[in-house]
């Protein structure tokens, strides 16, 4: 099995407003390696931020996603910090993440059975955690 990883020194600081590093090594390694266009992903974090991961230069930290890879919904990253090859510590990280579609829905309530006319459908662009495996994602994925 091999494991996708991204490696960034630590930073000596960072200010109170900016992310932590830990969440922006998250974000860099989804950006890197998501299936969906750059733009069409948000990343809540839920996890509490862990004290554990040490901020300064000598420490390098990896990012390998723990099961789920699909980019989509509920994720935990594993966050490795290492100094001088040897791991320091492994801190999980709870994340959520959503991506925007095309999702063609109903312009109006439709009774069963309705063969679908233009004026039936529409699509709209929608923050998603799952993509169901019958979504259309445009009209002319629609059939009568």
């Amino acid at each position: 099995m091999v494991i996708l990883s991204l490696v960034l020194p630590a930073a000596t600081s960072h200010t109170a407003h900016a992310e932590p590093l830990f969440r922006t090594a998250i974000r860099e390694y989804i950006e890197a390696n998501m299936p969906w266009p750059p733009g069409s992903v948000r990343v809540d974090f839920l996890s509490e931020e862990p004290e554990s991961i040490p901020q300064n230069r000598d420490v390098i930290m990896r990012v390998e996603p723990a099961g789920n890879q699909n980019f989509i919904g509920d994720i935990v990253f594993l966050v490795k910090s290492f100094k001088g090859g040897s791991l320091l510590r492994t801190e999980s990280v709870r994340t959520r993440i959503e991506v925007q579609r095309d999702v063609v829905t109903a312009a109006k309530g439709l009774p069963a059975r309705t063969v679908l006319r233009e004026g039936d459908i529409r699509t709209v662009r929608r923050w998603v955690r799952r993509i169901h495996p019958h979504s259309l994602s445009s009209p002319e994925e629609t059939s009568g």
